[in-house]
């Protein structure tokens, strides 16, 4: 019974795991995962370790169409992994296809939808998958990785390696390069038509707010609206927020939203958008007067302290805030990568 019991456990923890959901730590970047590959005329093996365990994927090519075999020879009997091929694309819920015993791929499904596939997730630590990899039509252009889970972490074998993209005014250098790069990588910033980023521009309301929205459904896989003809660039973002309480209409920003957004407006609005572990404190002790600007009890005193706490902030060079001026490009590119665990929290 005790053995029993113990895999449920262990089953339980691998599904959320493998999905991305609240029982994996506050940074993704703490699961200590690292990857690597090899090949030969005879095929090629990827592995990644997670929680010092070896999980492999093998095969002729790792491509669409190829037929793959996954598994770890380093789990106790008894232990138990899980296994999702894991679809994302920038503004949208990500999405996931199960892998049945037989090697047959699930169709996708969503986070919401976990629990018709559970049995599929959590694999007993002696089993294999083998199965091809199809990819449907309509997710050609997504990102595909296969996740593995494990314990309290994952880790990601992507399905082809990209080139990091690159600004003509961001140099290796730059303080903010770190920051820029991961973010525009994953989606969350794109550069100007002249080939720059832009680092020192505002961001404005607009901004501020569609950001906000697809922070929101990138925790809960609720899906933004389609934009409409003849409305403005930003209506879809700005209605999911009302809708979903991110902001409400008696704040203001409409009025405001081509105007450039203050650090304590980012703040509120990307503090209700945020998956709430990132946001929840306990990286750093920060006491009340830490922040020289900022009290505690101040309006927006109790986000901002959280924040500094959570590692998403530190502020800057004497950890003041300055919540009335306006955020930049480069700025906001680092917290975004500390609200979506691109990069490791920041230590105070």
């Amino acid at each position: 019974m005790k053995k029993r019991i113990s895999r449920m456990i262990s089953a339980a923890l691998a599904l959320a795991l493998c999905l991305g959901m609240a029982l994996i730590p506050a940074s993704a970047a703490e699961a200590e995962t690292s990857s690597g590959a090899s090949g030969s005329a005879s095929g090629f093996t990827s592995t990644v370790v997670v929680e010092g365990v070896s999980f492999y994927v093998s095969g002729d090519t790792f491509a669409v169409g190829s037929q793959l075999t996954v598994g770890t020879a380093d789990l106790e009997e008894g232990d138990m992994w899980s296994l999702n091929i894991h679809f994302t694309q920038s503004g949208s819920a990500d999405h996931y296809a199960a892998v049945t015993p037989e090697g047959e791929m699930t169709e996708l499904f969503t986070a919401n939808q976990v629990n018709d596939y559970y049995e599929y997730l959590t694999i007993p630590s002696e089993e294999t998958r083998t199965f091809t990899l199809t990819i449907p039509e309509e997710y050609a252009d997504w990102n595909v990785a296969i996740r593995f889970g494990y314990k309290n972490s994952f880790g990601e074998l992507p399905l082809e390696e990209r080139e990091d993209v690159s600004f003509t005014d961001v140099a290796e250098g730059d303080w903010f390069a770190p920051f820029v790069i991961p973010a525009a990588n994953a989606g969350w910033f794109s550069g100007n038509p002249d080939g720059s980023f832009g680092p020192n521009q505002s961001l404005t309301v607009a901004q501020v707010v569609v950001l906000a929205a697809r922070l929101h459904s990138a925790h809960t896989n609720d899906e933004i609206p389609a934009a409409v003809e003849g409305e403005a660039w930003y209506t879809p973002y700005y209605t999911y927020c009302l809708e979903n309480g991110i902001i409400a209409e008696e704040d203001g920003y409409l009025e405001r939203i081509n105007e450039d957004a203050t650090r304590f407006e980012m703040a509120a609005i990307w503090d209700k958008a945020a998956y709430p572990p990132r946001v929840a404190g306990g990286v750093n002790e920060v006491a009340d007067g830490f922040i020289p600007d900022l009290a505690e009890g101040d309006e927006y005193g109790e986000i901002v302290y959280r924040w500094y706490r959570s590692g998403v902030l530190t502020g800057d060079a004497q950890y003041r805030f300055n919540g009335e001026s306006s955020i930049t490009r480069a700025e906001a590119s680092v917290i975004i990568c500390h609200l979506t665990a691109l990069v490791e929290t920041a230590k105070i």
